[in-house]
């Protein structure tokens, strides 16, 4: 039994991982079993917050 601060019930509650669809390996989200409220611990990585660079066209693929 884990538990964390809920911000939806403003205090201590029970949490629990719900299965992650994603594939992360040490999945950041949480559920409060009490409220329902999604909450997120941990560090999002870069690549989860920066969205990747437009790609360029070959120079050459004019006609």
């Amino acid at each position: 039994m884990t538990t964390k601060h809920c911000p939806g019930c403003r205090a201590e509650r029970v949490v629990e991982q719900p299965p992650c669809l994603d594939g992360h390996l040490d999945c950041p989200e949480w559920v409060c079993v009490e409220c329902g409220t999604a909450i997120v611990f941990g560090w999002l990585t870069e690549d989860l917050v920066t969205p990747p660079a437009p790609r360029r066209s070959a120079a050459g693929s004019a006609a």
